[in-house]
């Protein structure tokens, strides 16, 4: 699932939606769960959270702005892990990434 599918969808906003496009092409590679996860981090800090569940996302899905149902990923936890791990746009505390 793509940033923009979620954006059609009412998941993600424009502003989360440009976030997880500008962390696709800074990364040079394509990894688009990385790009998802850059919008869900987006929209997480608009409401107020300052860190994202991966975990629950992958267990309970996106919760649907019209409170009916969630929709679910198909990525487990461990490979969505890995995944966000390789990327360049991933650091820790001590690194100037854009995402931590």
């Amino acid at each position: 699932m793509d940033p923009e599918a979620l954006h059609r969808r009412g998941l993600l906003n424009s502003i989360d939606r440009a976030f997880a496009e500008m962390i696709h092409r800074i990364q040079g590679e394509n990894a688009p769960w990385v790009a998802l996860a850059a919008g869900l981090v987006s929209r997480a800090a608009a409401d107020g959270n300052v860190c994202l569940d991966l975990e629950s996302i992958v267990d309970d899905g996106i919760p649907v702005p019209d409170g009916n149902g969630s929709l679910f990923l198909d990525i487990s936890l461990e490979r969505w892990r890995r995944l966000l791990n390789a990327s360049t746009a991933v650091g820790n505390t001590n690194e100037k990434n854009p995402l931590i």
